[in-house]
């Protein structure tokens, strides 16, 4: 569930790309920042499902 959430999350924030290249390929910054973020977005998501 947190991987699906995750993925979610990551294409939501591309969608939001402020047209700046990722660029650098997989060991990139960037590219683990994007994926640190989607997988705190996913992990907020499920608190919340835990929440209610």
């Amino acid at each position: 569930m947190r991987d699906y959430f995750a993925a979610k999350a990551m294409a939501a924030i591309v969608r939001r790309w402020d047209g700046h290249s990722f660029g650098g390929g997989p060991e990139s910054p960037q590219y683990k920042e994007l994926s640190e973020d989607a997988y705190y977005i996913a992990d907020a998501m499920l608190h919340a499902r835990e929440a209610s």
